[in-house]
């Protein structure tokens, strides 16, 4: 669905852009929650400026969690994350 395209910036430098497979696809093989999820990066972040969008990508717990420039497993990361949000709701409604 997505590819990485690896390129360079306006200095040289290497860098990475994720890209839609578009052409290659039909969209009726997203899923409503694929839709979702889509619609609401998009309503969330298209009125940002590029310091507040950097500043929403940075507060994400994949981001946030791991260190500068390492690899990202997002599926993983997705994993724990909602290991950590049932673990903190169970000492939540322990506590109440």
């Amino acid at each position: 669905m997505f590819y990485v395209d690896e390129t360079e910036n306006i200095y040289g430098e290497k860098k990475e852009i994720i890209r839609y497979k578009a052409k290659n696809m039909k969209y009726s093989k997203l899923t409503q929650q694929d839709i979702k999820m889509i619609d609401k990066v998009i309503t969330t972040t298209k009125k940002l400026f590029w310091d507040q969008f950097i500043d929403l990508v940075y507060s994400t717990y994949p981001i946030s969690t791991q260190l500068k420039y390492s690899e990202l497993n997002l599926v993983e990361l997705a994993n724990k994350y909602k290991e950590e949000k049932k673990e903190n709701e169970n000492k939540f409604s322990s506590q109440h």
